[in-house]
Formats: C-alpha cells, structure tokens, sequence
C-alpha cells in the first residue's frame, strides 16, 4: 500500500533554521596544520594544495572548522586568535586575547551548539570560551573548576550536551547547556579527538602511555558503558578525526604521520588514501558542506507477531523539492500506531524495546492505521511517499523517526520499528 507523506512541509519545518550557502567545493577536506598551514584535499584525486599559510599570519594552526556561514574558521595558537577564512583563503581577524583567547589549540577546538553559538577550547587558560551567535561578549562556558585540563576535542549531541575529549586528564566530561559538568567516561588511554555520528555513535581516538597500542573507541548510541576498541592505524600522536558531509567514513590523521585513513564507521576497517607526511604536522580535519541527503537506519526493533521484526527504512534521497519513499515494513496487519518524529534521538527502554527518538527535543506524534488483514502477521506494510517542499533553509536539517504500533500477542502489547535517521540534503 502506498499514502502521501509531506516529509518536511508536516515535520521539519517548525525545526527548520535559516542557513548560509559558500562558494568553498561540497566534500573538500581543509586539514589544519601546526607548521602553520591550512591544506585542501580534493577528495576525489586525493590531491593536497596549500589554501593558506604563515603569510595569510598563521602560526601554530590547530582547530579548523566551518561555521554556519559558511566560512572556516581557525585557531592560531601563538598568537591566541582565531582566525576566519573565505572560499579564496584571504583571512582576517575574529577573536584574539582581548577576548579572553588564550593558546586555542585541539583536535575539535572549534564547535557551534544547534542556536550557532562558538566554543573556543583554550589550551594554555584550561578554559571553553563561549561566543554567542548574537554577537554579544564572550563568556567562560567551563574551566578548571569543572574538571577541564586540556580540552582538545569538542562534540555536541543530540541533546545538545557538550562532549569533550579533556586530554591529559584520561577523560570524557560532558557539559550540559548550562554549563554543569559531569564524567562521562574515564578512558585506560589519553583522548585526544572526538565526533558524533548523526545515529548517536560516539568515536573517540586516544593516545596510549609507554607501548600500549593507540586505538580509537566507539560507543554504540552514546553509551559510556558500551565503550569498546573500534580501530587501531598505527602509533600516533595528536590523532584527529572526522566524518564526511554524508557520515559514509569517518577520516583520521595524525600530527606525527600526517597520512590519511579512511575508515568505515560500522566494522572499522581502514584504507590509508594519503601516506604519510603527505599533510605535514596534520593537527585537525574539516569537511565543507552537507549536500545530498540520505536515510540511516540505527538501532533494532521489538519482534512482534509471528516472529517479525518491524522495520522503517527509506528509499532515494530526501533532497530539497523532491520525493522519496519511506517504507515501514512487517507489523501486525490492521495495526493502530504512531510516527513519531524528533528533532534528536534517544535510546530509551520501554515496552520490552528500545525508543529511538527524543521526547524532550521538538518532536511530533501522527496516528496512523496500518493496512493489511487484520491480525495477520507481517501484513502492515506501507509506502509513504515523503515530499520535501525545495526550502534551502531545511538543507542540513536530521529528523529522528520511529513506529510504534499496537499487537497484542506480545509484552506491554506494543511493538516498534529500529529508528530511522533522515538528513534532508540540498
């Protein structure tokens, strides 16, 4: 059975924030450097250019990010400034120490919370600067006093909690939007990097003391007490990770090498694309732009009736102005349910499964019926063709989903779909 289905003119809207469009290349990779450079990589050829250098005054490159405008943005750590960047590598001055920047260093230094404001990891003041995106003064977000020693890498959820990879310290706080912090994990080797999947995934790369093997760490959906070894490339120092736009690798490299490695972010196994000291003194990665759009699937659904497992996936791209086809599959026939959409995802126990989609974030609950013969197992599949409206304010937006619907052969009478993760392209 096929129905229509608005995808974001019903749900993403009212989640939707402007955004800003640059003329830097979707996919290229900026690669910061501590021999004060920033280099291109086209990642098509894997051909490295030089995009700026010590005469565009950097010294001590470190963090490179792109910020919301669309321009990249870089920590200078010398000099105690953050320097901004447009798509033709001329550079002028953003923050320095009048504004409290004191050695701005990190793997992820530079992050945006989801309402644009910046966060400046200080290295030499054990600080986080918090810069509003309204323009007024800076303010101290977390120091010394909350735990921070060395706070390289910087990662925000989906709850908007602030990940930090506090190095020297063997440490993950998390902060939450206040600015209370807590532990998050404390880790057998020094962390150095970390990203967040859009599932939920954290992966973290760590430096290990004496000949213990350096290693990355991933924690399914979040989940400090599911930390397991992910990936080891080679010994390294000062490791730096990141995804692509589209989350279909996660990207590595390191100070002392100065390789790339590609690495697939489900199994871990890698392909070295650059060798090393083709990105000399390599300290940070960042990727421009978010492009097309796609349906990640996370998380396992409650077998229901007959043994069946309900699935929600989705087909074709959910680009700006265009349809594609989402697809929930195997529930009881005739079945009563909900879709539920979120701005941000969860991993919650409840109705003998697991709820994939934050009810604390803005979220939206749609009744549905699903065909098929009543109580038949397996018979409630349906096609939902999801329009997107062509509003390039909705560019980059991620929508968590996720069915639930009634059968009552099971426990709590309820069974559900895995989440479905749903970034709307351009």
């Amino acid at each position: 059975m096929r129905s229509a289905f608005v995808l974001a003119g019903v749900v993403f809207g009212a989640m939707a924030s402007p955004g800003a469009r640059a003329q830097f290349v979707e996919g290229d990779l900026y690669v910061g450097s501590f021999d004060d450079k920033i280099y291109r990589v086209d990642p098509t050829t894997w051909t490295v250019t030089d995009f700026a250098d010590h005469a565009d005054l950097l010294n001590g490159a470190s963090a490179v990010a792109f910020s919301p405008a669309g321009t990249l943005l870089c920590s200078n750590y010398y000099s105690s400034e953050v320097r901004e960047f447009d798509s033709n590598g001329d550079g002028s001055l953003l923050y320095d120490a009048t504004a409290g920047v004191s050695g701005p260093f990190g793997e992820n230094g530079l992050a945006w919370d989801a309402g644009g404001d910046l966060y400046v990891s200080c290295f030499l003041s054990n600080q986080i600067l918090r810069f509003p995106a309204n323009g007024s003064g800076p303010t101290v977000f977390v120091d010394g006093g909350d735990g921070i020693v060395r706070p390289d890498g910087l990662a925000f959820d989906a709850n908007g909690d602030l990940l930090v990879a506090n190095r020297e310290s063997f440490t993950i706080l998390k902060i939450d939007p206040s600015g209370a912090a807590s532990l998050f994990d404390t880790l057998p080797e020094d962390p150095y990097s970390i990203v967040v999947r859009s599932n939920g995934d954290l992966y973290v790369a760590c430096c290990a003391p004496g000949s213990t093997p350096d290693v990355i760490y991933r924690y399914p959906s979040g989940d400090a007490s599911q930390r397991a070894p992910f990936a080891t490339t080679s010994a390294f120092m000062n490791p730096a990770l990141q995804f692509d736009p589209h989350e279909d690798w996660l990207y590595f490299t390191s100070y002392d090498v100065g390789n790339l490695v590609q690495i697939d972010p489900d199994t871990g196994s890698w392909t070295e694309v650059l060798p090393s000291g083709s990105l000399s003194g390599a300290l940070s990665l960042a990727f421009f732009g978010g492009s097309g759009g796609r349906y990640l699937p996370y998380g396992t659904g409650k077998t229901g009736n007959g043994g069946f497992v309900p699935t929600l996936d989705g087909i074709g791209t959910p680009d700006i102005g265009t349809r594609s086809t989402l697809q929930i599959r195997d529930f009881v026939g005739g079945a009563p349910g909900l879709f539920v959409v979120s701005g941000a995802s969860d991993h919650l126990t409840a109705f003998g499964g697991t709820i994939y989609v934050s009810f604390a974030a803005p979220h939206f609950v749609l009744p549905i019926v699903l065909p098929g013969a009543p109580g038949v197992a397996g018979d409630g599949d349906v096609d939902l063709d999801a329009d997107v409206p062509d509003d390039s304010a909705l560019v980059g937006l991620h929508a968590y989903l996720q069915v639930l619907a009634v059968d009552r052969s099971v426990a709590f009478k309820v069974t559900m779909t895995n989440g479905l993760d749903v970034l709307i392209g351009d």
